[in-house]
C-alpha cells in the first residue's frame, strides 16, 4: 500500500533558488520516468517522516501546478542527499515504477532478539545488513525480520534459510552468511597466536644475523 506525497513542480535552477527552497522547509528533486524526468519540490519534514516507516516505501506524489493536483506517479525513492555535517535532506531523486513490472531493490534486515550464545559469553558477528529482492512494487517489504534469538556459539544463518512471502523473490548466494555467533576466545586466540609468532621471529632474529 503505497503513502501520498505532495510534490510541486519547479522550474528554478541554480544554488541560490536551492538555498531559497530548503530555508522554506523544502527539499529540490527528481522524478526519473519512462520518457522524461521532471523537477520537483517536496516537504522535508513529510519526507523524512515516509522514510522513517521504510526507506523503500512506496509513494504516490501527487504533482501540483499552479496550486492543482496535475497527475499522480506511483514512485520509489531512487537516492537521497543529505547535508555531510547538518544530516539534512538536500536533494531527494525519484524513479517512476508500473505496478506490474517487477522491482530489484535492496531491504534492511531487522535483527530480532540476543542470540543465546551471546549470553553466555560468544560474539555475534553480523555479516549483513540488507538484502537484494525482486518483487512487484507492492510487495516491496519495509523489513526483512530475522530472529536470531536461538542461535548458539558455532551457528550461523545463510541466506538459504530465509523464507519471504509469496512473490518475493531473494536474490544472491544461498551460501551467503547473514549472521553468525562464535565463541569469545576464539576471537582471542587469533591476535594470542600472531603475538606468539611475532616474538618467536624475534628470538631467531638474532641467530640468524650471527651467522650472516
Amino acid at each position: 500500500m503505497s503513502e501520498n506525497l505532495a510534490a510541486s513542480i519547479r522550474a528554478e535552477r541554480g544554488t541560490c533558488p536551492m538555498r531559497g527552497i530548503r530555508r522554506n522547509g523544502f527539499v529540490p528533486g527528481v522524478i526519473y520516468g519512462k520518457d522524461k524526468s521532471v523537477s520537483i519540490t517536496v516537504n522535508a519534514k513529510e519526507l523524512e517522516t515516509l522514510m522513517k516507516k521504510s526507506r523503500n516505501q512506496l509513494l504516490t506524489l501527487d504533482l501540483i501546478e499552479d496550486g492543482k493536483t496535475v497527475a499522480g506517479k506511483m514512485v520509489l525513492i531512487k537516492e537521497i542527499q543529505r547535508h555531510p555535517l547538518k544530516d539534512n535532506l538536500i536533494h531527494v531523486d525519484f524513479f517512476e515504477v508500473a505496478m506490474d513490472k517487477k522491482q530489484k531493490i535492496k531491504v534492511r534486515l531487522n535483527f530480532i532478539g540476543v542470540p543465546k550464545g551471546v549470553k553466555l559469553g560468544g560474539v555475534c558477528n553480523y555479516v549483513r545488513r540488507d538484502l537484494e529482492v525482486e518483487c512487484l512494487p507492492g510487495d516491496i517489504p519495509e523489513v526483512i525480520d530475522l530472529d536470531i534469538s536461538g542461535l548458539d556459539a558455532g551457528q550461523s544463518i545463510h541466506l538459504r534459510d530465509l523464507e519471504l512471502k509469496e512473490g518475493v523473490k531473494i536474490l544472491g548466494n544461498p551460501m551467503d552468511v547473514l549472521v553468525a555467533v562464535v565463541k569469545a576466545e576464539v576471537e582471542k586466540a587469533a591476535p594470542a597466536a600472531a603475538a606468539e609468532g611475532t616474538e618467536a621471529a624475534g628470538e631467531k632474529a638474532p641467530e640468524a644475523a650471527a651467522k650472516a
